[in-house]
């Protein structure tokens, strides 16, 4: 004999039984449920997020902030040691290739 783990079941086994279970559990949702949560659409008896403030995300970039001048040297003479040091390994390998 065969049981299923009520945990286990599907949107499809409720609707094959004519059972209203798939409503007991929220994670079954439908195709509407998904849209309307992908396009931020809140039901109306959903109270689960009406106590969260709204936040609305800035598309703006941040105003630049002015670099010290010493980092900013520091910065590329540590990028231009590290070019040199990618450069003498290239061509050690281009030489080694060539051999």
């Amino acid at each position: 004999m065969s049981t299923v783990d009520p945990l286990k079941r599907t949107r499809q086994d409720d609707a094959f039984d004519g059972t209203q279970a798939a409503a007991d559990r929220p994670h079954l949702l439908d195709q509407d449920v998904l849209t309307d949560a992908h396009t931020g659409k809140v039901p109306s008896n959903d109270t689960s997020t009406t106590s969260l403030p709204q936040t609305e995300i800035s598309t703006r970039p941040r105003p630049l902030v002015p670099l010290d001048p010493a980092y900013v040297r520091k910065r590329e003479e540590a990028l231009a040691l590290a070019n040199e040091i990618l450069r003498q390994r290239c061509a050690q390998k281009l030489d080694r290739l060539n051999e």
